[in-house]
């Protein structure tokens, strides 16, 4: 009795070849106040966001700045990286290595943001007269988590 279940057991199992399942997974974009890695336009009365500004005799027009804020209940290292060498990071932070057109930071903790300035490099040929659209490359990295995102920044070489 004993070795026909055994063999019945066997021939169930022997019979099993393959297993499918489905599953409908739906994904949405958060917006930025509900993404676990907010991005926000800075608006600090201390930041000038408009007009001409002038540096070594030269106008120019003012940097971007924008914050960026974990919103995950874990840190996080952060890279920011720019597409076109015309634009930099500018950046005066503890906290944050800036290297080739490239930012870093260590460790952003669980609310914790930190502010992220871009302009045009000043080497740069700025006779352009229009705007200039390059794509901002994310990546942030957890114990558990892993983001990679794009997004596009738009300056105006004209103020």
């Amino acid at each position: 009795m004993i070795a026909g279940s055994s063999g019945l057991l066997a021939v169930e199992t022997l019979s099993f070849s393959s297993s499918k399942v489905e599953r409908n997974v739906d994904v949405d974009v958060a917006s930025d106040e509900n993404a676990y890695l907010g991005l926000e336009a800075n608006t600090s009365e201390d930041v000038e966001t408009g007009g001409v500004l002038f540096e070594n005799g030269a106008e120019r027009c003012p940097i971007v700045s924008f914050d960026v804020i974990n919103q995950l209940p874990e840190s996080l290292s952060l890279a920011i990286e720019l597409e076109d060498d015309r634009f930099r990071f500018v950046d005066d932070a503890d906290n944050v290595e800036i290297d080739d057109g490239r930012l870093r930071t260590e460790e952003l903790g669980p609310g914790d943001k930190i502010s992220v300035g871009i302009d045009l490099d000043l080497r740069s040929d700025q006779s352009v007269g229009e705007s200039i659209t390059t794509a901002l490359e994310i990546e942030a990295t957890g114990e558990t988590t892993h983001i990679e995102t794009e997004r596009t920044l738009t300056l105006q070489t004209e103020c």
